[in-house]
């Protein structure tokens, strides 16, 4: 199903589907937080997850006061959108003057950090199709190597080329 949802999420970003493929792309590290720490609760292991694959490597550990994308700030986006349907995060929570998720025609553009020495103001700005990426290809990766753990009893059919 891990690879079923990936390939949607592509396809959506193919066909200019930010938002739909943003937001299922931010499913992605609450179902491989469920695989690896069943007993914990929903927020606690979406975090844990993206903090051991992702949020580790999203800071450059040389300035720790640099804003970058935490676990608590893509928790925040993933619950915002989910249940508020927009990308709407708590600015003070996440110690930021300015939130932005930005598209472009670029890929690889992560988006961009700042602190403005004059003022303190905190930006950050995150590009969507980077984030999907990243989300997807560490799902995809995790995926790969606990297969295993992946145990779940349904069937998704595509009957619409069967005579029926």
């Amino acid at each position: 199903m891990i690879d079923m949802i990936i390939d949607e999420i592509y396809k959506s970003l193919d066909n200019d589907c930010y938002l739909v493929a943003l937001m299922s792309a931010l499913s992605l590290p609450d179902i491989c937080g469920a695989i690896e720490y069943p007993n914990d609760r929903n927020g606690s292991r979406y975090k844990k997850w993206y903090s051991v694959y992702i949020g580790k490597y999203e800071t450059d550990g040389e300035n720790d006061d640099m804003p970058y994308p935490s676990a608590n700030l893509i928790y925040d986006l993933r619950c915002s959108l989910v249940h508020n349907g927009n990308p709407f995060i708590n600015l003070d929570h996440q110690n930021l003057n300015q939130f932005e998720l930005l598209i472009t025609n670029d890929d690889m553009f992560g988006g961009c950090a700042s602190i403005c020495k004059e003022t303190g103001e905190r930006t950050l700005k995150i590009g969507i199709k980077n984030l999907c990426f990243k989300l997807c290809s560490l799902a995809k990766y995790y995926y790969g190597c606990n297969r295993e753990k992946f145990q779940f009893n349904y069937s998704v059919i595509d009957i619409r080329n069967y005579n029926i």
